[in-house]
């Protein structure tokens, strides 16, 4: 069994996720502690200049048709500087929050994109993450989390 680890290759024993406040796409703060508390939180970390993230977008147009979700909420996490991947995921994704800012990036210690992480908004606790292959792995990964199943692999540091 595979153990979550942080960038500097350390293994996460804890899996608690520090509360963040970032900016939404519309410029207002958005803060993580306001999760609706009765589900799940999918964030999608996606960019525009990330071809692996264009199933991603199609699948914010309607998340539960796609198969992306049932009854998870969805957040997108943009880079601040990535003007391209905001207007991409505003163009398709209008009910789907978008955060724009290093917060949630650095706060779950994510180097790029496309990754996501299924949160439990009540503990703060993450539930699984890993690098967002397709729709259909992530779903995977969501329904193996859910049963206490560990589908991730160890993340290596960047620099490796």
């Amino acid at each position: 069994m595979s153990q979550l680890v942080d960038s500097s290759g350390v293994a996460r024993a804890d899996r608690r996720i520090q509360p963040f406040s970032t900016l939404s796409e519309s410029g207002e703060m958005w803060s993580s502690e306001h999760l609706a508390p009765d589900r799940p939180a999918l964030f999608l970390f996606l960019s525009g200049n990330c071809d692996g993230c264009v199933p991603f977008v199609a699948a914010l147009h309607s998340p539960q048709a796609s198969g992306l979700v049932v009854e998870e909420t969805v957040i997108v996490s943009i880079a601040a500087d990535d003007d391209a991947g905001m207007e991409l995921v505003h163009n398709r994704a209008a009910d789907v929050p978008a955060l724009r800012g290093p917060e949630s990036w650095a706060s779950f210690r994510v180097h790029g994109a496309p990754f996501f992480a299924l949160l439990d908004p009540v503990s703060h606790t993450l539930l699984t993450e890993g690098v967002a292959w397709d729709v259909g792995q992530v779903r995977r990964h969501c329904l193996a989390a859910y049963k206490g199943e560990d589908l991730g692999v160890p993340r290596m540091d960047a620099h490796e």
